[in-house]
C-alpha cells in the first residue's frame, strides 16, 4: 500500500520542497529547469494526472514516476530512495530534513 502512495505524490509540491519552481503551468502541465542536470531553457515537463504525476526531461530523453525522479535527483538505489519518500507519508514536510535536498 505505501508504495502506491507513493507514487500517487504530487511531484510539484516535492520539486517545490527541493527548491524548484514552475517556469510556466499549461493546464496539466508544469515547465521545470531540470532538477537533474544544468540548463538554461526549461525542458523538463511535469504531467499532472490522477494516477501519480509523471515527469520527463526532453534534454536527455529520460522520464517516469516521482520513483524515478527521485533517484536520479539523489543518485541513490530505489530501496533508498522508497525509505526517503515513505518518510514523507508519515510526517509533515517541516520535520523531514535528513536525506532531502
Amino acid at each position: 500500500m505505501e508504495l502506491e502512495q507513493i507514487k500517487h505524490m504530487s511531484i510539484i509540491e516535492i520539486l517545490r520542497e527541493w527548491g524548484h519552481e514552475p517556469i510556466r503551468v499549461n493546464g496539466n502541465r508544469a515547465h521545470y529547469l531540470s532538477p537533474i542536470r544544468t540548463e538554461k531553457n526549461p525542458s523538463f515537463v511535469i504531467y499532472q494526472k490522477e494516477g501519480g504525476d509523471d515527469w520527463y526531461d526532453f534534454g536527455v530523453h529520460v522520464g517516469g514516476s516521482i520513483i524515478d525522479l527521485a533517484i536520479k535527483f539523489w543518485g541513490v538505489r530505489v530501496v533508498e530512495v522508497i525509505q526517503m519518500l515513505r518518510k514523507r507519508l508519515f510526517y509533515p514536510v517541516a520535520k523531514v530534513v535528513e536525506g532531502w535536498k
